[in-house]
């Protein structure tokens, strides 16, 4: 570009021209605290009243939760006036975590759990998730292993139900093939008592030359939560814990490097649990062991030390950022009553996402769903964690594609959000602050009451923890049900055309065929004298003392994990049932619906039609309109919509030649007396069965509107689930899919 000469007259200006200090210059003493003075309460108080228009503060403005604590539009300085102000990361209190580094230098373990049944399948999964971003290794066992059966052996419907099938030392060598223990951290699901499944694994180690004293991770024995989640224990509490107190002493000295106990709150989490009642559970948990395992010589030190504690995660995210600060905070009142206050820095704690709002329609947002939770636990302050995979709830082992996507969630929040790099960015919140606050004084309350009962495992015996647990998932119910609870996809913002996840259970009696075979050929290939060591050392299983040892020397001869654990067990007394808690799954009513719809697409009749009539201008019916379609596609109706109709005799004729069986009339509260009895005359008149109903609840003309023939009104707050229920019954119910 050609730049045109300066002129003589711009040539002096810019010689004459001050330069201009490009800097802002601010006065030396900072006074915008004077220039913006900050409100009080009251004063923002004055302001926010006026809109309420009567209506009280509280009711408006303040939101209750299912942990019965209020959540309050703003929260203040006051609000955390309570909270020592010289507290910091690592403090002593555990709050703001365990250590005053958090994740630096050691960022959270990526644990996801590999459901698969067969080893060879487990063994290939692992080894490709572990190059892949996957840090820890967690072994997930089926419940015959954790039963301490052999799959041949036991119930079919027990053989890789939730993960792998172990019954011999082989199974596990193909399991975990080409893995260098030492270098991950490793978890085992150990059920009830992992004793038998312990001396299998030790066998492994030796076998292999794998040092265990150099390994690091958990071993998961929790009684309590397998009996809350499988609703038995096969023997009795006496023998359980004498196994799980010999496992203690056992590791401390063989595999120091390894936890002992665990206190999972899975079962109450799943069942469908507040935060109140899980962190109250978890404590009743803590208190069980200690009592039980110090009547067999196990000091509360060695206890806390063994200890690794996993929660569920659920949606809400700031409370489940506080469910983990209270729950440290928690902990430690407990140990200090047992003068063991810092030996809570020892706990280690793992998370995994909820299973209660995964879904099997528009699944993808499971994926949404399993971020937030992720986030919030890390946030929180875990030392590791799973991530769910989108199909979970579909399928019995996750794909490669479900896997990544899972996998990924932590390793992007790790990497791209360098969640790592964050000291507790949460501490200092009026709101998590005092949210933390006040989760921690309810869940204390309702572990007294929980005490009150007799301890956990009698509140589980007694069926008192159940009936907790079912007051709550009402309430969840029916907030999903009047959609004051919204699951994406689900309850509000239907596709009606997304398709169900395609379920893949996987084949357990294939799965047991298979196992069967293979410890057919491992029981026949040894010779007599292989077959007397294994007995000798069987026999000596049941009368010795050094139980662990003995059974490693066992398995190591060649025996199988169930002839182990009969032999441990042949004088354990009888076991003990109750209710089991039942997983609770929001998705699932509305699902039934949706269900319903495409088995009807796929009949001569179609989905049934409601068709929408909408009255007057836009500004009089647009907006009904559209709530109508959102409240009634996931029922898995077809919505049929009209052009704005001017009269209602007009309207009639043009439902009733539509097909519908239904037709919602979408105005005005003031102009429905006058245009529904004529479009109910109307439709009299063509001799049409068609239902009638009103978007909205026009109180001062409801009576006279159902004399006159109106099946339904169609309202914010009105039960989604039953309303679909009658409009399916009038449609022809169960017979029209």
């Amino acid at each position: 570009m050609k730049m045109e000469p300066l002129s003589d007259r711009d040539q002096r200006k810019s010689m004459t021209e001050t330069p201009k200090d490009p800097l802002i210059k601010l006065d030396k003493q900072c006074t915008l605290k004077d220039d913006f003075p900050v409100p009080t309460h009251e004063e923002w108080l004055s302001i926010v009243e006026p809109f309420l228009k009567g209506a009280p503060f509280e009711k408006k403005l303040c939101t209750p939760t299912y942990e019965g604590i209020t959540l309050k539009p703003l929260y203040i300085r006051a609000d955390r006036d309570d909270i020592p102000s010289d507290m910091y990361p690592g403090g002593d209190d555990g709050l703001r975590g365990n250590t005053a580094a958090a994740y630096a230098g050691k960022p959270w373990i990526v644990n996801q759990e590999l459901p698969f049944a067969l080893a060879e399948d487990f063994n290939k999964a692992l080894l490709n998730d572990l190059q892949k971003g996957q840090t820890g290794v967690t072994l997930k066992l089926d419940t015959a292993t954790r039963l301490g059966q052999d799959a041949d052996y036991a119930k079919t419907e027990d053989v890789g139900d939730e993960g792998l099938s172990i019954s011999g030392l082989r199974s596990l060598e193909r399991a975990l093939n080409g893995v260098e223990l030492p270098a991950v951290e490793i978890s085992l699901d150990g059920g009830f008592s992992a004793l038998p499944f312990l001396a299998l694994f030790k066998a492994y180690l030796d076998k292999k030359g794998v040092d265990p004293t150099a390994l690091k991770g958990s071993v998961n024995q929790d009684p309590f939560a397998f009996l809350a989640g499988k609703g038995f224990l096969p023997v009795n509490t006496d023998t359980v814990f004498d196994e799980i107190a010999e496992t203690i002493t056992w590791l401390d000295g063989t595999m120091p490097g390894l936890k002992g106990l665990g206190i999972s709150t899975l079962p109450y989490h799943d069942a469908g649990a507040n935060v109140v009642q899980e962190l109250a559970w978890m404590l009743s948990t803590l208190v069980e062991w200690i009592n039980r395992l110090e009547e067999r010589d196990i000091t509360p030190e060695r206890i806390v030390r063994h200890l690794r504690i996993t929660l569920g995660v659920g949606p809400f995210f700031f409370m489940e950022i506080a469910r983990f600060r209270a729950a440290r905070l928690l902990v430690r009142r407990v140990l200090e009553a047992y003068g063991l206050k810092e030996s809570a820095r020892q706990i280690t704690w793992h998370a995994r996402p909820s299973r209660t709002n995964q879904t099997l329609y528009d699944p993808y947002v499971n994926i949404l769903r399993t971020t937030t939770e992720a986030f919030s636990a890390i946030l929180g302050g875990v030392d590791s964690l799973h991530t769910n995979t989108f199909h979970e709830m579909a399928v019995g082992e996750p794909s490669a594609f479900a896997r990544r996507v899972a996998r990924n969630i932590q390793i992007i929040l790790r990497e791209e959000c360098h969640l790592d790099r964050l000291i507790d960015p949460a501490g200092g919140s009026y709101f998590v602050e005092a949210l933390t606050r006040q989760v921690a004084e309810e869940a204390w309350s309702s572990f007294q009451k929980t005490e009150e009962q007799g301890g956990l495992m009698k509140a589980l015996e007694s069926g008192w923890i159940h009936n907790e647990i079912s007051a709550v998932r009402k309430a969840r119910e029916k907030d999903y049900r009047k959609r004051k609870q919204v699951l994406v996809g689900i309850n509000m913002y239907a596709d009606i055309k997304q398709k169900k996840l395609e379920a893949v259970p996987v084949d357990q009696k294939a799965i047991q065929k298979t196992r069967a075979e293979y410890l057919k050929a491992f029981r026949v290939s040894p010779g007599q004298k292989e077959n007397q060591a294994v007995m000798m050392h069987l026999e000596n299983l049941s009368r010795n003392k050094q139980t662990l040892e003995t059974a490693v020397q066992a398995v190591s001869a060649g025996a199988t994990l169930g002839e182990v654990s009969r032999s441990l067990r042949l004088s354990a007394g009888k076991g003990l049932s109750i209710s089991p808690l039942l997983p609770y799954r929001a998705a699932e009513i509305f699902e039934h619906f949706r269900d319903m719809g495409w088995q009807a697409e796929r009949t001569e009749r179609g989905r049934p039609k409601i068709i929408l009539v909408n009255m007057g201008p836009p500004k009089q019916h647009k907006i009904r309109s559209e709530f109508s379609r959102g409240f009634l596609e996931p029922g898995g109706f077809e919505i049929l919509d009209t052009p704005a109709q001017s009269s209602p005799e007009e309207a009639a004729r043009t439902a009733h030649e539509s097909g519908a069986f239904a037709a919602v009339l979408c105005s005005t509260d003031e102009s429905y007396p006058e245009i529904v009895p004529v479009f109910i005359k109307k439709l009299e008149d063509l001799n049409s069965p068609m239902k009638v109903i009103v978007a909205g609840r026009p109180r001062e003309s409801m009576e006279m509107l159902e004399k006159a023939g109106v099946f339904r009104f169609l309202y914010l707050g009105a039960d989604a689930v039953d309303m679909y229920e009658d409009l399916w019954k009038t449609a022809g119910g169960e017979d029209h899919a």
